[in-house]
């Protein structure tokens, strides 16, 4: 399980990109989760028709359920599916959303940890001190700062980074450091903007520089998946799954089927004579013509022993006695 907190300190919201590490987690063979979870109210409602929420499948009915269930139970009922990607989404209205996250009526965010495959929270902006979802950001496995490659955007993002949060005297920083940096190349700004081969000075802060396609975001705001063919040529969807690959490794190999166990046969009784087995059927010989004497007609006697059977004339014969013998008178 892989938890990752998606956020923006300066030039860029975040998401879009958590959308697109949803995506890409599906498309990468993970069991791929989005979670809502910005302060300021989610976005997915208003932007996504099918993923606009109904009784029963938002976070706020995960966090204000009366009755006592299961946390997890409820999450895992409560996902919108939207493509390959099974979906929370936030109330758009900021004080059902603070309040979610702030006094929820259940721990439904201790309960992120217990999804499978790799969960991707947007908690957007983390301007504004002590936010309700920096618990999700001090439990994530990495936290997703998402900015644009304009300078002064990157430079503050960068600060941020190597500070752990501590952007302020008496703010509380990360107490680990998993922050990392995803550039996205969005034509947000004008002016001049650095370029990928920046992303070698920054080391292994970079998780992902992304090109904009505004094809390839709209396909999948339509709810298609990165692997899909009609974006194989994307390099937007080719950076995306790289970047998951950083963050959440190759996907569980599924668990080979175990054979079918050979029936054991029990030993006979003692003094027990196992059963003879039967023995195969003895081939019939072909048929071969016989040289025997075939049987005598009814009412002629054998001839005997040793003699042999007297030739019969032939029928056909109208000659008279044999010559030396004498007419009978």
């Amino acid at each position: 399980m892989t938890l990752v907190a998606v956020a923006s300190w300066r030039g860029l919201g975040a998401t879009t990109s958590s959308l697109l590490l949803a995506s890409g987690a599906a498309a990468a063979g993970h069991p791929s989760w989005l979670v809502e979870a910005d302060p300021a109210g989610g976005v997915l409602n208003a932007r996504i028709p099918d993923l606009r929420a109904e009784s029963g499948t938002s976070v706020e009915s995960v966090a204000f359920d009366p009755d006592e269930a299961d946390g997890l139970g409820l999450l895992r009922s409560s996902f919108r599916p939207f493509g390959s990607t099974r979906v929370l989404t936030l109330a758009p209205d900021s004080f059902q959303a603070w309040s979610a996250l702030s006094s929820p009526r259940r721990d439904w965010i201790g309960d992120l940890r217990r999804l499978d495959g790799v969960v991707v929270v947007d908690v957007g902006s983390l301007r504004g001190g002590l936010l309700p979802s920096w618990r999700i950001v001090e439990q994530a496995d990495a936290l997703v700062l998402c900015t644009t490659p304009d300078p002064a955007s990157l430079v503050s993002t960068t600060q941020w980074i190597e500070t752990k949060g501590q952007s302020a005297p008496g703010v509380v920083g990360l107490a680990a450091d998993t922050s990392k940096l995803l550039v996205v190349d969005a034509p947000v700004t004008a002016g001049e903007r650095f370029g990928p081969d920046v992303a070698g000075e920054l080391g292994d802060r970079v998780v992902g520089w992304w090109p904009w396609e505004p094809r390839t975001v709209d396909a999948v705001h339509r709810g298609a998946s990165l692997d899909h063919r009609s974006l194989r040529r994307s390099t937007l969807a080719r950076a995306v799954l790289a970047t998951i690959a950083s963050l959440a490794g190759p996907p569980p190999e599924a668990p080979d089927e175990p054979e079918p166990a050979t029936p054991v046969v029990p030993p006979p009784p003692i003094g027990h004579a196992r059963a003879a087995a039967p023995e195969p059927p003895t081939p019939t010989p072909s048929a071969a013509p016989s040289t025997s004497t075939p049987p005598a007609a009814p009412g002629v006697p054998p001839p005997p022993i040793g003699h042999s059977r007297a030739v019969a004339r032939d029928s056909r014969s109208d000659a008279g006695p044999d010559a030396g013998e004498e007419p009978s008178a």
